[in-house]
């Protein structure tokens, strides 16, 4: 069994600045802030570059952010719903108490990110790679991990019931402690994924075959 390396967390600066407004000679880079019980400011560009931030009760939902690119951030109790956040680059984030229904993520990049009791059924990574990503206690029911690239990736105490895994490799997934009773899969993708004797019964109907009980 593969050894999983220690997620790393966010390195925060020891104080961050409450954000105001986005001055002319910030070029859309966005450093040492806090964001707190607001709707999150739109800005006319297709690039955001954010790092060491703070995201307290902000909302996102619907927002169109492609090839955002973000490093050192943490967002708390935030509404992430249905936001396109396509091409995104996230390195040591964390996502706790979040709602991340619908939110795109196909072909993002994320490393050393962690979700943490968010709610993110119909959530999208098609495409995407992930390396050193957890999920815990988190909600990903329809989630679509489609043809996705991962290394080290986790899921504690999740409820993935029917997750599209069509095209990912499950080399090194450990699926005990997450609760489904139905996956889409790709069968020669399967070897080395670890499940209990009583997940296995979902598996083996991905296989198109029945299990006749004495």
């Amino acid at each position: 069994m593969k050894k999983i390396a220690s997620i790393q967390p966010p390195k925060m600066p020891a104080r961050l600045t409450e954000f105001k407004k986005l001055e002319d000679d910030d070029d859309f880079f966005i450093h040492a802030s806090i964001f707190s019980h607001t709707d999150f400011p739109f800005f006319n560009t297709d690039r955001l570059t954010f790092e060491q931030v703070i995201f307290q009760n902000v909302r996102f939902t619907d927002e169109e952010l492609p090839q955002l690119n973000l490093t050192d951030a943490i967002f708390e109790s935030c509404d992430l719903s249905n936001a396109d956040l396509s091409n995104a680059v996230i390195h040591r984030a964390i996502f706790k108490d979040c709602k991340l229904t619908g939110v795109n993520f196909s072909d993002a990049t994320l490393r050393n990110v962690v979700f943490e009791n968010c709610h993110c059924n119909y959530i999208s990574f098609g495409f995407a790679d992930l390396k050193q990503t957890k999920f815990l206690h988190t909600d990903l029911r329809q989630g679509d991990f489609f043809e996705m690239k991962q290394s080290q990736l986790q899921f504690q105490q999740c409820d993935i019931e029917a997750v599209n895994f069509t095209g990912t490799e499950l080399d090194g997934i450990d699926l005990t402690t997450s609760t489904f009773d139905e996956l889409v899969i790709t069968p020669e993708l399967l070897k080395g994924c670890i499940i209990t004797s009583t997940q296995a019964a979902a598996f083996v109907s991905a296989f198109g075959m029945l299990v006749k009980y004495e």
